[in-house]
């Protein structure tokens, strides 16, 4: 997959309950840039303040969490950050 801001294999080396905390905190900050962005678009040159100051950022946010997503199905985490294959065989 094609990234312009994101590092492919970034994440290669978290576990899922770090690949899960990454999703919340990019997933947050997507969110806040999108309300920022909506927010500038009302303002009579909000469309160029949004596309100057948050889109980059925003489109940043969006990358990372690609992969994430992706690294967490690699790895076949659930929902919840657990690995779904760290069963422990005793």
């Amino acid at each position: 997959m094609f990234t312009l801001f994101a590092e492919p294999g970034k994440y290669a080396f978290h576990s899922c309950p770090q690949i899960a905390d990454q999703i919340k905190n990019w997933t947050q900050r997507q969110q806040e840039l999108k309300s920022l962005m909506e927010r500038a678009d009302q303002a009579a040159a909000g469309p160029a303040v949004s596309l100057i100051a948050y889109r980059a950022d925003y489109v940043a946010a969006s990358e990372e969490l690609e992969q994430l997503r992706a690294t967490a199905r690699e790895k076949k985490c659930d929902q919840d950050g657990a690995s779904a294959s760290s069963t422990v065989i005793r």
